[in-house]
């Protein structure tokens, strides 16, 4: 009776041991290298009681044009553009990452995601993220860095993630962008 359960204890052991030990591995670099760009998209914003109809649309009972009072507005949103490439052996299946901006007081934002994106040993894939910033509170130039954070791999459902800490700014592969017309 004690030797299955002593048994059974042991194989337990060794499993979750080599998950820990096999299945995750931890570094400050991650298995995938990662460019990116900032853009800045037009948001039209609107603001008519009762409406169901965009204030854009030509001819439409909402339709305002550039009329002073309106509550049609022009906002702009920041979009990174990332272009990853899988450096490791393994397919790359979800992403855990962050974007971290300076404020016009010299304080980190930094927003958090979660890409599900398929990619294979040696190939890189594109993607779009917007980032629902007010832009009034970053200067019209904004230190911007990406960190990767957490890698799950498809296959064997093994996992990455960094040693590094969100507040090391040399964690973040950073450049300087500049956001706003002066």
């Amino acid at each position: 009776m004690i030797r299955p359960r002593l048994i059974k204890v042991l194989l337990i052991t060794l499993l979750l041991t080599f998950q820990l030990v096999f299945g995750q591995e931890k570094s400050n670099t991650p298995p995938l290298s990662v460019e990116f760009g900032v853009t800045l998209n037009d948001i039209t914003k609107w603001a008519m009681p009762g409406s169901s109809m965009p204030s854009s649309m030509p001819g439409g009972m909402n339709s305002v044009s550039n009329v002073p009072g309106s509550g049609q507005a022009i906002d702009k949103q920041i979009q990174l553009n990332l272009v990853c490439k899988n450096t490791s052996s393994k397919p790359i299946k979800v992403i855990y990452w962050e974007s971290r901006f300076l404020d016009i007081k010299n304080k980190p934002v930094v927003l958090e995601f979660k890409t599900e994106k398929k990619i294979d040993p040696g190939k890189e894939k594109k993607f779009d993220q917007d980032c629902k910033l007010d832009l009034t509170n970053l200067p019209v130039e904004t230190l911007v860095g990406v960190r990767i954070v957490k890698i799950e791999f498809d296959k064997d459902k093994s996992t990455w993630e960094t040693t590094t800490a969100q507040t090391d700014e040399a964690a973040y592969s950073s450049r300087t962008f500049r956001l706003k017309e002066q």
